[in-house]
């Protein structure tokens, strides 16, 4: 048992249906509380969504790894049934004109210098400048200075000019669901969630964006874009990070500048996946993650592990300032990858057959990656997880104050930590 019997009684209305918030519904109705989810796209499932069709196995477009094997999302995807990968493969890094597997790499006292910075990042004592900052401070060449941005600035979701140390000494300090990551071979993450909080798939009310939450009264009123009226006696706000600043939503009362401040203390940058089919393999058939020196940091096999058994598929991912260009771009975009990757193989768009773009800054009521910690941002997560006056709960990764920011574990570890502290409360 998650809880033991709580004295609350009320009704709670969840408002985003990702992650965070089909979990925080399921919880609360496995205790008989009444709840209801507003999700303001047409789909569940937020920053978790798989392509169709493109492939013969369902593509992710947006979480895919799950990183480590202790949480709650781990133990969910097992208990699914689904079969997970942890295959070993290579990695390839592109440096002075070549192409190098990891044990040419590390014969480079470039490349060592690189792992060398990240190696301590867990020990770093000095002020929260940017990584880019202290890259430059530990002497990284430039000859490395992109595969330092791929393997930093881009997984965090931007890039390195933006991201803050204190954050990324956060992650190593705190991190606590273990290093082993896998995927699913032969399933989406949706379809996981689907069968795991299959019991309120009902609860959710689908294009029901919400505009408003007057707190004011001892019922909370909640106002969706139709003009319809909901009441609820608690509300957890798991929308993302970039719906908060937006003010997409107004309280009544209004937020405190104090957690307003905070908003503005975390990142979330544009983050991009291009899906490429090509004719032919012509990356080796061992290959996972691809770091390259061009617009996209970093490529992987999205195949690999036995997924496919016919398509040649990779996936390009590229964040912050790299992916606001391709997206300037539109689709042209797809030559300047190929070029690259050309540049690289040689046979890239002789092989070309088409491609798939999602870029989550352009999906409606999500508007980019995942959050980060910028120089500065201090204690902004603590201060936006705090509920308001007992009534208003935050959840989701961005409210995760304990390292495991920016993964679909965290956004369900803040969904527990919220109904947590509802069913502490009396209604």
């Amino acid at each position: 048992m998650l809880f033991s019997d709580s004295a609350f009684k009320g009704k709670v209305i969840v408002i985003g249906a990702g992650a965070a918030g089909m979990y925080a519904a399921y919880l609360l109705h496995q205790q008989g509380i009444n709840v209801q989810v507003l999700e303001a796209s047409d789909r569940y499932g937020g920053r978790i969504k798989s392509l169709q069709g493109f492939s013969d196995f369902e593509i992710e477009l947006g979480a895919e790894e799950i990183h480590g094997e202790r949480s709650l999302w781990y133990d969910m995807v097992r208990h699914s049934g689904a079969q997970l990968i942890t295959e070993d493969l290579s990695e390839l890094y592109y440096f002075n004109g070549a192409v190098k597997t990891y044990a040419q790499a590390t014969e480079n006292t470039f490349f060592n210098k690189v792992l060398e910075v990240m190696d301590s990042f867990r020990s770093y004592t000095g002020n929260d400048i940017s990584a880019e900052a202290y890259g430059n401070i530990s002497g990284i060449n430039t000859a490395v200075q992109h595969l330092y941005n791929g393997m930093v600035g881009n997984e965090m979701g931007s890039s390195n000019a933006e991201v803050g140390m204190y954050g990324l000494r956060e992650i190593e300090e705190k991190w606590a669901s273990g290093k082993i990551d896998s995927r699913i071979k032969d399933r989406s993450l949706l379809s996981v969630l689907e069968q795991t909080f299959a019991d309120v798939l009902d609860k959710i009310i689908l294009n029901s964006p919400v505009t408003s939450i007057d707190y004011t009264a001892s019922k909370i009123t909640v106002t969706n874009s139709n003009g319809q009226l909901f009441e609820a006696d608690k509300v957890i706000v798991t929308v993302p990070l970039t719906v908060l600043k937006s003010n997409e939503i107004s309280f009544t009362p209004a937020l405190t500048a104090e957690r307003v401040n905070a908003f503005d203390r975390i990142g979330m940058d544009r983050g991009i996946k291009i899906i490429l089919k090509f004719t032919e393999r012509f990356w080796p058939s061992s290959t996972s993650y691809i770091y390259s020196e061009g617009n996209v940091p970093i490529y992987w096999a999205t195949g690999a592990g036995g997924r496919s058994a016919n398509d040649n598929l990779l996936t390009a991912f590229v964040c912050g300032t790299k992916a606001d260009f391709l997206a300037s771009q539109g689709e042209g975009m797809i030559p300047i990858i190929l070029s690259e990757l050309d540049a690289l193989f040689g046979d890239a768009t002789l092989n070309y057959v088409t491609h798939h773009i999602q870029d989550w800054r352009e999906e409606d009521f999500i508007h980019g990656a995942y959050s980060y910690n910028k120089p500065g941002t201090g204690n902004a997560r603590e201060i936006i997880a705090k509920n308001i006056d007992s009534k208003v709960y935050f959840a989701g990764e961005a409210t995760h104050t304990e390292g495991h920011f920016a993964t679909v574990h965290g956004a369900m570890e803040t969904a527990l930590r919220a109904v947590h502290e509802i069913l502490e409360t009396v209604s």
